[in-house]
């Protein structure tokens, strides 16, 4: 099966699709080891990872040179494959898990994918030179909106962007995080609807923009950011 058949309005090159076919054999294999995915039908997974990572392209265009932060990388979705479309573009990917972090490395080294940098750890284990470096920070199927800004929010540069993968209930997060927003120095410019249409899902990207510095002090340990709402 190929991967153009659920692609198509992606405009990918043939060395693009090549890439992300060997990718998904990798995960599938490591798969078998532990847990990357529980998608394993090829149509499920060009969709369900593939389109919905690959379809931020549509609506954000990366400039060669710029830097995006991807917290909670797991089996490298979205960034692995923004990464293979954005071969210009700097990616660094955050991942706690060791065996993930591990696999990340083996799929770099494997697709040859030169414009990524793997860290085995915490976003809040971070040190200070990481801080207020980043144009772009992704984030999918990692928490909730309020968690996620402060893991970010605090790594972006002054008119940056945190680009957050939700579901349908988004403005349920927008809402409990608009503390965060403020204490952040961060607002909700844009959110854009895409559908998995074999799947009947409507999903989002919601584009937020930090517009001042980050107070030092954030993000908090990870136990007090879950505890303390902002």
């Amino acid at each position: 099966m190929s991967a153009n058949i659920f692609l198509k309005d992606l405009n990918l090159t043939t060395y693009e699709e090549e890439l992300l076919e060997k990718y998904k054999s990798l995960v599938l294999a490591e798969n078998k080891k532990y847990n990357l995915t529980a998608i394993t039908d090829d149509k499920e997974f060009y969709i369900k990872h593939f389109y919905d990572s690959l379809v931020l392209n549509k609506f954000i265009k990366f400039e060669e040179g710029k830097s995006v932060l991807d917290i909670g990388s797991g089996g490298g979705f979205p960034a692995i494959c923004l990464a293979i479309t954005n071969p210009n573009v700097n990616f660094i990917l955050v991942e706690v898990t060791k065996k993930k972090a591990n696999f990340l490395e083996y799929v770099k080294e494997a697709l040859n994918l030169k414009n990524i940098t793997i860290i085995n750890k915490r976003a809040e284990e971070l040190d200070d030179t990481f801080k207020e470096k980043f144009d772009y920070a992704t984030s999918r199927a990692v928490s909730s909106l309020r968690i996620i800004l402060e893991l970010e929010i605090p790594f972006l540069k002054v008119n940056g962007k945190l680009l957050a993968y939700k579901g349908i209930n988004y403005m349920d997060e927008v809402n409990e995080a608009k503390g965060a927003f403020n204490k952040l120095n961060s607002k909700l410019i844009n959110t854009y609807e895409y559908h998995l249409n074999e799947y009947s899902q409507t999903r989002y990207i919601l584009e937020i923009l930090k517009i001042k510095n980050t107070d030092s002090k954030y993000p908090r340990v990870y136990s007090k950011i879950i505890k303390d709402i902002l």
